[in-house]
């Protein structure tokens, strides 16, 4: 919940002014809008990667100034409109953030986002290198990773930064076909 929440990067310009909003537990909620208005910065604050110039922001009735970050954000999927990648394995990677995923976790993600099949086919699988930040990867194939990562650590909530931006048009549809059933009692 947003409660009169304010938001200056720079401490005289507004770019949030008493925003004031609700998201039950399993609601799901897209804000669409123009570039500029506020969307990311709106997640950035959920993320509590900042804190809002006046107003609270609250998690379960609980302000969030007074929660842990690491605990709300072990709570939180997040994929965000730039995906960032490691060195390393596919498996690795999908298992950043929540390291104690089993393989069914990790097959189960990577269908929802489908990208199960294009692992398959790579000569090592899930044990592929994918290069410094996934050079070896289409931008199409970083992004379904990216959100196969956010959805194996199974959050209560998961947020969306465009999250199908590189994707083609069939790879998107597909995602949003299969994506409801994984998040259905999801705050999304």
């Amino acid at each position: 919940e947003f409660r009169e929440v304010s938001f200056s990067y720079n401490g005289r310009e507004q770019v949030l002014e008493r925003l004031s909003f609700e998201i039950r537990a399993g609601e799901h909620l897209a804000l669409v809008g123009p570039s500029g208005v506020g969307k990311t910065t709106l997640l950035s604050l959920i993320l509590c990667f900042y804190k809002p110039t006046s107003g609270e922001i609250y998690f379960d009735g609980r302000p969030a100034s007074g929660l842990k970050v690491t605990s709300l954000r072990q709570r939180i999927g997040y994929v965000s409109q730039n995906t960032l990648l490691l060195s390393g394995t596919i498996m690795d990677n999908l298992r950043y953030g929540y390291p104690e995923a089993g393989d069914d976790e990790i097959i189960n993600a990577a269908q929802a986002a489908e990208t199960h099949d294009f692992i398959s086919d790579l000569d090592s699988g899930y044990n592929t290198e994918i290069g410094e930040k996934g050079v070896k990867l289409s931008e199409g194939q970083k992004q379904r990773l990216s959100i196969a990562r956010a959805l194996v650590k199974a959050p209560d909530i998961l947020v969306l930064d465009e999250p199908t931006s590189s994707l083609d048009g069939r790879t998107e549809e597909s995602i949003f076909v299969s994506l409801p059933a994984y998040v259905k009692d999801k705050t999304l």
